[in-house]
């Protein structure tokens, strides 16, 4: 093997040029390879020591080619003449053979020429000549049509004026000018009595819109005013249509005995009416009992003023809430309300303390 190969010799062993690429140089490789292997001449040890040199010399060039590759990526710069073989072809080192010397091949005697070749060919008959055609004629081209005349207006001694788009849109240009200016010149031209009498007009326009809005919401306030009476005015009669059917606390004797009628027997400040009993203090009534079997005409009306948004009430609730919640007492003592067996009790007019029973559960949280 010999040592130093540069890179135009391995190359040239190859058979490639300066244009291969990596997949190029192992093709190749691979040809050499198979041609060169030296199994194929084992029984021939002339041969195979030959084909060992040769696949040595082949994988040393492949092993430069393929260094100078990962090296600069490329042959561009290798000698293009030392590339290749002669006459642009790749030069491959066939693999050895036995000479044979080529049959030799008999010369035949030449052959007499024939007398037929030696005659001379007859002359060519000659043609007549041609007749020239006649040159063909152009097709004469066919007349543009006149533009038509355009109208123009042309006095005497004078040149001719063209009225064209352009001079059409300059005359009306003119005319909105000359309109604007005029109608300018009229604005300008009024007088300071025309100026104040239209300032006037205006003014008394605008009056008489102030005056007739001005009387629409009066108007409306008026509407508004009736329609909040007429509502008091329904209220206070549903409330004394309502009271008119029972009595409550600060009622009166004269009042009870007209809705509840006479009692059936009187002991001191209570009035029996079968099993109930109504309480009086000073003519005014304070506390009642109200039994199932001889009810009373008792009822409580809350002030429209209040409003409850909750459900259930709790210590700290006005007494007003719990009418609203739990409706008119079965009986009142003192500052217990009852609602059945349940009971509710206050101080100054807030809750303090309830208490429930089997039948009937107050809405307190």
């Amino acid at each position: 093997m010999s040592k130093g190969m540069n890179i135009a010799t391995a190359l040239e062993q190859l058979g490639l040029d300066n244009t291969a690429t990596a997949a190029e140089v192992k093709q190749a490789y691979k040809d050499l390879a198979r041609i060169w292997h030296p199994d194929r001449f084992q029984n021939d040890e002339r041969l195979g020591a030959r084909t060992e040199a040769q696949i040595k010399l082949i994988n040393e060039a492949r092993t430069v080619a393929m260094t100078y590759l990962d090296k600069y990526g490329h042959f561009r710069f290798v000698g293009r003449e030392k590339a290749r073989g002669p006459q642009g072809q790749a030069k491959y080192n066939s693999p050895p053979r036995e000479k044979q010397a080529p049959p030799r091949q008999k010369q035949s005697p030449p052959r007499p020429k024939r007398e037929s070749a030696k005659k001379e060919e007859a002359p060519r008959k000659q043609e007549a000549p041609r007749q020239k055609e006649p040159p063909k004629r152009k097709p004469k081209p066919k007349p543009r049509p006149e533009p038509e005349p355009v109208q123009t207006f042309q006095r005497d001694n004078e040149p001719g004026f063209q009225m064209d788009q352009g001079n059409l849109v300059v005359i009306f240009i003119i005319l909105l000018l000359v309109s604007f200016l005029f109608m300018l010149g009229n604005s300008l031209m009024d007088s300071p009595e025309d100026k104040i009498k239209e300032l006037t007009q205006k003014l008394e326009v605008t009056n008489q819109k102030s005056e007739l809005r001005k009387k629409w919401e009066e108007r409306l306030a008026k509407e508004a005013e009736e329609k909040a009476a007429e509502e008091k005015a329904e209220q206070l009669l549903s409330e004394s249509t309502i009271i008119d059917t029972f009595f409550t606390l600060g009622s009166d004797k004269f009042w009870v005995s007209e809705v509840q009628g006479p009692p059936h027997h009187i002991s001191g400040g209570e009035w029996y009416y079968g099993h109930s009993v109504v309480r009086f203090l000073e003519s005014q009534v304070v506390g009642w009992s109200s039994s199932k079997y001889d009810p009373l005409r008792t009822g409580m009306v809350v002030d429209s003023v209040w409003f409850f948004p909750n459900d259930s009430f709790k210590v700290g609730s006005f007494f007003q809430e719990i009418i609203a919640l739990q409706g008119t007492p079965s009986g009142i003592d003192g500052k217990r309300w009852f609602y059945g067996e349940a009971y509710v009790d206050f101080d100054s007019g807030l809750v303090v303390s309830w208490g429930n029973d089997l039948q009937n559960i107050l809405q307190a949280r």
